[in-house]
């Protein structure tokens, strides 16, 4: 009997020491005494947190130095420092290739940098007997074989630089125009088939390098070129507003659209606000609080359409009908903190009062493009409406039809 109570207090007392060991690294099989080693590492099975570390993270690099691969290189390091190429090639960008004249590789480019509105100039190549070190996207695969030309060009500002053969004789050749690296060409590359008469052109931001690349079509036509290089300022152009953009001008309400080589301009209704017209659309929606007029361009891209009331109920004639398709572009007018029982009274016409767009107005407690549930509603050119209740409404003006070259004069008066 006490060698059965000693056997019991010797395993209560190993598998305390089991329960304390597990604290620690070691843990215990179940049922014995016998500790045994145990792996409570974190992280994946046989995982060493040593393996992913950055071999840079204990590396303290000079002021003008970097870590790279656990060594401090100097920051201004090139591609090619330190490497060393046969007789006959060159580095470039940190490998060796075959040695080319100058204007034939992009290790020594032909330099039409610095170029500014107006510049003109022709250029000639030949490229026989230089070597194929770039592939166009354009040439096909014979012309592995036939010698590159290469123009480096940069311009003092925004602009459009034309590349146009005047001399090809009978041999097709192709012009890719790469951005920022010579090297390869970026997937939104221009490049073109080319013979004499015919041209690349694009559009050159300042600070950025272009490298046109001219090879042949087919390796038989490798040979002599000549071309004229021009550049066309622009008024509006990237970095400053991008092809297409609008922004807005010196008035309060105009607004401006890039056109590249030209601007048009634009009065909005009310101000005009980052780009846009007020009463475009919800989020910039012409506010009134007593009474207003407001007279603009209808065109695009003044106004937009935002609204189709055709599948909503109440838009066009206060019931439950459904009105026309409304795709014409529209105007959004805020009266905040309208009081039951005010009337509101709107009137919409063109410049031309005999002249009267088919418009819808329609009336919203909720100004939401996707959903545009009117309290009320109707098809033509003025209306009167009741307050229901006190709160915040929209007035949208829509035209059924759009209006692309006409102005507009829409009235609000809220009657106290």
């Amino acid at each position: 009997m006490r060698s059965d109570n000693y056997s019991k207090v010797t395993v209560g007392i190993a598998i305390l020491l089991c329960a304390m060991l597990a604290l620690t690294t070691t843990g215990c099989d179940e049922g014995s005494g016998d500790a045994t080693p145990q792996n409570f590492s974190s992280g994946n099975d046989g995982d060493n947190d040593d393996n992913d570390a950055d071999p840079c993270d204990d590396v303290e690099c000079g002021d003008d130095e970097y870590c790279e691969d656990g060594e401090c290189l100097a920051e201004d390091t090139e591609p090619c420092d330190g490497v060393e190429c046969p007789d006959g090639e060159v580095c470039f960008e940190g490998d060796c290739q075959l040695e080319a004249d100058t204007g034939y590789a992009c290790a020594d480019p032909f330099d039409l940098t610095g170029l500014s509105d107006g510049h003109q100039e022709t250029v000639t190549a030949d490229t026989t007997g230089q070597p194929n070190l770039l592939m166009t996207d354009c040439a096909d695969e014979s012309s592995s074989d036939s010698g590159d030309a290469v123009f480096h060009v940069t311009v003092d500002e925004p602009g459009f630089v034309e590349f146009e053969f005047t001399d090809a004789g009978e041999n097709p050749m192709v012009a890719e125009v790469r951005q920022g690296s010579c090297g390869e060409a970026d997937p939104d590359a221009t490049c073109e088939t080319l013979s004499e008469g015919s041209s690349v052109r694009f559009l050159a931001e300042e600070d950025t390098d272009y490298f046109i690349v001219v090879q042949a079509r087919h390796d038989s036509t490798t040979g002599e070129f000549s071309a004229d290089v021009s550049t066309e300022g622009v008024l509006c152009a990237p970095p400053g507003h991008e092809e297409g953009g609008t922004y807005c001008g010196e008035d309060p309400d105009e607004l401006i659209a890039c056109a590249v080589t030209e601007e048009e301009f634009y009065e909005c209704g009310a101000d005009c606000e980052d780009g846009e017209c007020q009463g475009d659309h919800c989020g910039n929606a012409i506010e009134v609080t007593g009474s207003i007029t407001v007279e603009g361009d209808m065109e695009n891209p003044a106004y937009f359409n935002h609204f189709d009331f055709e599948p909503y109920p109440g838009c066009t004639d206060g019931s439950e009908n459904v009105g026309p398709v409304t795709s014409g572009q529209d105007v959004v007018f805020y009266l905040p903190g309208l009081v039951e029982g005010q009337d509101v009274e709107v009137d919409v016409s063109d410049s031309d009062p005999s002249v009267r767009a088919d418009a819808v107005i329609g009336i919203l407690n909720d100004c939401d493009e996707d959903n545009a549930d009117c309290v009320d509603g109707v098809r033509g050119h003025d209306m009167i409406w009741s307050v229901p209740e006190d709160g915040d409404y929209w007035v949208v003006v829509n035209l059924v039809n759009p209006n692309m070259d006409q102005r507009f004069v829409y009235s609000i008066d809220i009657i106290e």
